[in-house]
C-alpha cells in the first residue's frame, strides 16, 4: 500500500516536493480527510497567515512574501488546466472512484412499471 495521502494520486507532482513538505502534506491530508472543501481551504489559509505573521516583523515584507507565495501557487495550479479550453488536464488518472448508492437512475429505456428483459 502506498504512503500517499488519501486525497492524492501517488503520481501527483504535488508529492514531489522536499521531504519535509511531503511529510506535512501527508499529515494535513490525513487530518483534513472528510472535511468540506471550505473548511480545508480556510485551515490552509490560516496556516499560511500564521506562518508569515509569526516569522516576519514588518507589513511590507509580509505582503511581499504572501504575493510571492500566491504567484508560485497560482503557477503550479494553472499547470493543471488547459490554457485554451480552460478545462482541467488529465495529467494522471484519478485513483479515486465516487460511489453514489442513493442516486436514482432516471435514464430509463423502458417505460416506468414495465419489466426489463433479463
Amino acid at each position: 500500500m502506498s504512503d500517499a495521502p488519501p486525497t492524492f494520486n501517488p503520481k501527483d507532482t504535488i508529492l514531489k516536493g522536499p521531504s519535509e513538505q511531503q511529510a506535512l502534506l501527508q499529515a494535513f491530508a490525513h487530518t483534513s480527510h472528510g472535511h468540506s472543501r471550505e473548511a480545508v481551504l480556510g485551515a490552509c489559509s490560516n496556516l499560511i497567515i500564521a506562518a508569515i505573521r509569526q516569522s516576519i516583523a514588518t507589513r511590507v515584507v509580509a505582503e511581499q512574501e504572501f504575493d510571492m507565495l500566491c504567484g508560485r501557487t497560482k503557477t503550479v495550479l494553472l499547470q493543471h488546466y488547459d490554457g485554451v479550453t480552460g478545462l482541467r488536464k488529465t495529467v494522471f488518472p484519478f485513483h479515486q472512484q465516487i460511489q453514489a448508492p442513493l442516486v436514482v437512475d432516471e435514464d430509463q429505456i423502458f417505460s416506468p412499471g414495465s419489466k426489463r428483459p433479463q
